[in-house]
């Protein structure tokens, strides 16, 4: 009479368990492809690219960088400052700029 210590069993569950795993992969793995179908019928991202080729390359880039980590480095913050310069400091010099000629203009009175 041969004794079984119960290892069968718990290979047997391994097995098991390792189908279930496959099977449900293979589930989320067509639940996303078909997700991923619907979203590029509703979006039309191939003829989007067709039409705007330099700004897909552009929201490629973008998306490419912030999702690479890129979003809080030291570059992002130099290109932050360098854009509020060109940005924000001719608005304030032309903000600046018709203040002092308003109150030139009060000034003459």
């Amino acid at each position: 009479m041969a004794t079984t210590n119960g290892t069968g069993s718990g290979a047997r569950d391994v097995v098991a368990q390792a189908r279930r795993v496959g099977q449900e992969t293979a589930q989320l793995r067509e639940t996303v492809r078909d997700a991923a179908a619907s979203m590029g019928r509703k979006v039309n991202v191939s003829g989007f690219v067709n039409d705007h080729p330099y700004q897909a390359l552009g929201i490629a880039l973008g998306v490419g960088y912030v999702l690479g980590g890129g979003l809080f480095s030291r570059f992002t913050g130099r290109l932050v400052r360098l854009g509020l310069r060109f940005a924000v400091l001719p608005a304030l010099k032309d903000e600046v700029a018709s203040l002092l000629q308003t109150a030139a203009g009060l000034g003459e009175r």
